[in-house]
């Protein structure tokens, strides 16, 4: 369940827009269901997406900078109880950028996403930014869930080893928010994931060998499945944003309570 700190009802109030986290020009999107205008059933982007149930061949993220696309086995829309959200099969439904999210130069990143997991097997890709954040150097991913039915997966590859934290205790069907602080040029020479779900840090995982004055590389988002169309995601996803930055206070709180209300 959500955890209650978060304020499930204030993410769509308050003022607060996403956007205000890329003022500084972070690289970076962020990806919103509930606006219709941006998604198409096809990947044209010349038939809208107008009702529930209908296939989601591309959606564009809200600055221009991610566009989610597939003609073959794209997830739908649905909308239920005030939520709008992709829904994916756990089959072979997924999404990938149609062109690669440019974050070279960038030593740390931020990953936040609202998803329904409904997987009870162990090896679901959430989103990867690359082909395999496991083998790819300067990659990282969110798994939903890695290697136990009952976690989430944050992983983070410097340029040479890889390292993931495993939250516990999520068995499915839940619905959480996921944030990853990733960071390649950490203290000791060490790769750092700061996992958090629902607003609480799970754990802080210092471990690895990124290597001092690395970071991450241009890469395809793939989102619901890894590259290719394996490990396929059974899940709903109402908010995905990468941002191209470690996000922290009051703008942390802010955007996880945004994503809470999606």
């Amino acid at each position: 369940m959500i955890g209650i700190g978060l304020g499930l009802n204030r993410g769509r109030g308050g003022g607060f827009s996403p956007n205000v986290l890329f003022a500084a020009g972070e690289p970076g999107d962020w990806i919103y269901p509930r606006d219709l205008s941006k998604m198409w059933q096809d990947v044209a982007g010349t038939t809208p997406v107008t009702a529930d149930g209908q296939s989601v061949q591309r959606i564009d993220g809200q600055r221009g900078l991610i566009s989610l696309r597939n003609a073959t086995n794209p997830p739908i829309y649905k909308t239920s109880g005030g939520r709008h959200f992709l829904q994916w099969d756990g089959v072979n439904d997924s999404l990938a950028s149609a062109a690669a999210l440019d974050l070279t130069g960038v030593s740390a990143v931020t990953v936040c996403a609202k998803v329904t997991k409904r997987n009870t097997d162990d090896f679901h890709c959430l989103m990867e930014f690359g082909p395999d954040a496991s083998s790819t150097p300067n990659t990282f991913g969110l798994w939903a869930p890695w290697g136990t039915v009952n976690n989430y997966g944050f992983l983070c590859r410097g340029p040479s080893v890889n390292n993931v934290y495993q939250p516990a205790t999520y068995a499915a069907p839940t619905t959480n928010v996921l944030t990853g602080l990733f960071d390649i040029t950490g203290a000791s020479l060490a790769t750092t994931i700061i996992p958090r779900v629902d607003g609480v840090v799970e754990q802080e995982n210092p471990t690895g060998t990124g290597a001092a004055g690395t970071a991450f590389s241009s890469q395809t988002v793939n989102v619901g499945a890894r590259a290719g169309g394996t490990f396929a995601a059974d899940m709903d996803l109402s908010f995905l944003l990468i941002r191209g930055a470690m996000t922290t206070g009051a703008d942390l709180t802010r955007l996880e309570a945004f994503a809470s209300g999606t």
